[in-house]
């Protein structure tokens, strides 16, 4: 994820690590050698909540708010409608 790509950043983005609201470690910052341009570099172990995330498929915006019960999710999802709608 280039670092000049974030938008309005609800964490700290100068640090070298990259972490949740919550406190958890989700990447480090990185060097992108192709285009040398600083980003972070996100790590794929994370643990989905299976109470929240049991199933995986397309649902609309209104439908994923019903689902959604984390208040980071809400929020995320708050920001891609802005982003995103029309």
């Amino acid at each position: 994820m280039y670092i000049d790509r974030i938008i309005d950043a609800k964490v700290s983005i100068s640090k070298k690590d990259l972490s949740c609201p919550k406190g958890h470690l989700i990447g480090v910052k990185i060097i992108y050698d192709k285009e040398k341009r600083p980003a972070f570099r996100l790590f794929s172990e994370f643990s989905i909540d299976p109470v929240e995330f049991y199933t995986t498929r397309w649902v609309s915006i209104g439908e994923a708010r019903k689902l959604m019960t984390d208040p980071a999710n809400r929020e995320a999802l708050d920001k891609m409608e802005e982003i995103f709608s029309p």
